[in-house]
C-alpha cells in the first residue's frame, strides 16, 4: 500500500453518513456557531489521533490498536482490545452491507427487500472478497476509487453551495447563547471516528513507521477543514431552516442544484458508505490475522495465499461473518458493541502513548509528540469521558463481550504453551 493508498483508507474510515447528517443537528440551539463546534471537534479526535500517529510509528506490524495494546500492557489487553475490535468490526459490517441496500434502493426500489436485497449483498462482498484476494493493492486501489468520487461529490457541493452563501445568515452568530455548544461538539465527534482503522493493515503499507504518522496527521486535517466547510455552506444556504433539520445536506443541495441536488446527496451517500465498506475490507481481515499471527488467535487464521499473499483464512471468516449478519440481520442492535469497543481502542492506544516511552525493549518513535505526557493524557481524558457517555445498555454488552473472550484466550494460551514446548 502506497501513501495514496494510506490516505484513502482513512478517508473512506471516516467519511460515512455524519457528513450528510449531522450539520442540522449540530446547529440545533447554536446556529451559525455550529461551525465552531465543528471545528472544536475537529481539534478535539486530533488529539486521540496524535496519540495513534507516535505509537503507529514505532512498529511496522499490522493489528493497530491491539498490537499497541498488547506491547505496552501485555497478551491479555492486547487481546481483549483486538477481541472486541474484531467482533465490532464483523457485526459493524455487516450493518454497512445492509446500508448499501438502502441507499441503492432510492434509485432502484425493488433492492430494499427479498432476493434482490440478498443478491446484492451476496454480490458486494463477493466483489470485495475478489478485490482483497488477489491482493491488498488490488482492495486499496478500489477503496481509493470510492474515495476519490467521495470527495469529489463533496467539494462539488463545496464549490456550487459557496455560491449560494448569504453573509446575513450568520449573524446573529449564537442566537440562543452558547449552552448548547458542548453538546454540539460531542455530536459531531462521532463524525471523526474510525481514523484508528486505518493503522491496522500496517504490515502490508510501505514504509509503515513513516508513513502512519503522516496519513494520519494529512486525513483529520483533510476531513476537519472539509466538515467545517460543509458546515459553513450549510449554515448560508439555509439559515435559520437548518436548525434540528435531519438531512440537512440534501436539503442544502436543493437549494444549490434544484431538483438534482436530493439525488445528486443519495448519490453521495450511496458512494460514501460503499467506500466505508471498501475500507472495511481491508481492515477487518488484517485485524484477525495479526492477532493469529502472535498466537492470541488459531494460527490457521493468520495463513496467506501462496500467490497473492492475503491472509485468506481471515478474508473468508470476516467476510462471511459479515454477510451472514447482513442477510439476517438478527445481531444487528448487537452493533452498538462497535461504539464502546472504538473508544476502547482509544483509552489504551493514549495510554501506551506514555507507557512505551518508558520501555527499553520497543523500537523507538519516529514520531514524538511535543510537551511530554500532556497530549496523551488529556486525549486519554477525552476517550474516558466519551466512553462513560455511552447508554448503560451498550457498556453492558460491551462487557459481555470482552468476558465472552476470556475463554477463546485461556484456551489458545495453553494451545501456545503445549505448543512451544513440544
Amino acid at each position: 500500500m502506497t501513501f495514496g493508498h494510506i490516505v484513502a483508507l482513512g478517508i473512506n474510515c471516516v467519511i460515512g453518513s455524519g457528513v450528510f447528517l449531522l450539520p442540522g443537528l449540530a446547529a440545533e440551539g447554536l446556529g451559525p456557531a455550529s461551525v465552531l463546534a465543528v471545528l472544536a471537534a475537529g481539534l478535539l479526535i486530533f488529539l486521540i489521533a496524535l496519540c495513534f500517529a507516535e505509537v503507529g510509528s514505532r512498529f511496522d506490524g499490522s493489528g493497530g490498536a491491539y498490537r499497541y495494546a498488547r506491547e505496552a500492557f501485555g497478551d491479555l489487553v492486547g487481546f481483549e482490545v483486538g477481541w472486541l475490535a474484531m467482533l465490532a468490526g464483523i457485526l459493524a459490517w455487516g450493518a454497512l452491507i445492509d446500508a448499501v441496500t438502502v441507499a441503492l434502493s432510492v434509485f432502484i426500489p425493488e433492492v430494499a427487500s427479498g432476493w434482490p436485497r440478498a443478491a446484492v449483498i451476496v454480490g458486494v462482498m463477493a466483489a470485495f472478497a475478489v478485490f482483497n484476494l488477489r491482493g491488498v493493492a488490488l482492495g486499496a486501489r478500489a477503496s481509493t476509487t470510492f474515495s476519490v468520487v467521495k470527495v469529489a461529490a463533496m467539494l462539488a457541493f463545496v464549490v456550487f453551495g459557496t455560491l449560494h452563501v448569504d453573509a446575513a445568515t450568520f449573524s446573529p452568530f449564537a442566537p440562543s447563547g452558547w449552552g448548547a455548544f458542548g453538546g454540539a461538539v460531542v455530536l459531531y465527534l462521532y463524525a471523526y471516528l474510525g481514523f484508528e482503522n486505518l493503522v491496522v493493515p500496517a504490515g502490508e503499507m510501505r514504509d509503515p513507521g513513516r508513513a502512519v504518522p503522516w496519513a494520519v496527521t494529512t486525513i483529520m486535517a483533510s476531513v476537519t477543514l472539509l466538515y467545517v466547510v460543509v458546515q459553513t455552506v450549510a449554515v448560508g444556504t439555509l439559515g435559520a431552516d437548518l436548525s434540528g433539520m435531519p438531512n440537512a445536506v440534501a436539503a442544502a443541495a436543493e437549494v444549490v442544484l434544484g431538483p438534482v441536488g436530493g439525488k445528486f446527496v443519495a448519490a453521495g451517500i450511496l458512494v460514501s458508505i460503499l467506500g466505508v465498506n471498501a475500507a472495511s475490507a481491508i481492515v477487518g481481515p488484517r485485524r484477525v490475522s495479526a492477532m493469529a499471527d502472535d498466537g492470541a488467535l488459531p494460527r490457521v487464521l493468520g495463513k496467506v495465499h501462496p500467490t497473492f499473499r492475503t491472509p485468506w483464512a481471515a478474508i473468508f471468516l470476516v467476510y462471511g461473518g459479515a454477510t451472514l449478519v447482513a442477510l439476517t440481520g438478527s445481531f444487528r442492535e448487537l452493533v452498538v458493541i462497535a461504539v464502546v469497543a472504538r473508544f476502547l481502542q482509544y483509552a489504551p492506544t493514549c495510554a501506551a502513548a506514555i507507557a512505551l516511552r518508558r520501555q527499553d525493549d520497543v523500537p523507538p518513535a519516529r514520531f514524538l509528540l511535543p510537551g511530554g505526557p500532556i497530549i496523551p493524557v488529556l486525549a486519554l481524558l477525552l476517550s474516558t469521558v466519551l466512553l462513560l457517555r455511552a447508554a448503560p445498555i451498550h457498556l453492558v454488552f460491551g462487557l459481555i463481550a470482552a468476558f465472552a473472550g476470556l475463554p477463546v484466550w485461556w484456551w489458545q494460551k495453553r494451545r501456545e504453551q503445549a505448543r512451544s514446548s513440544s
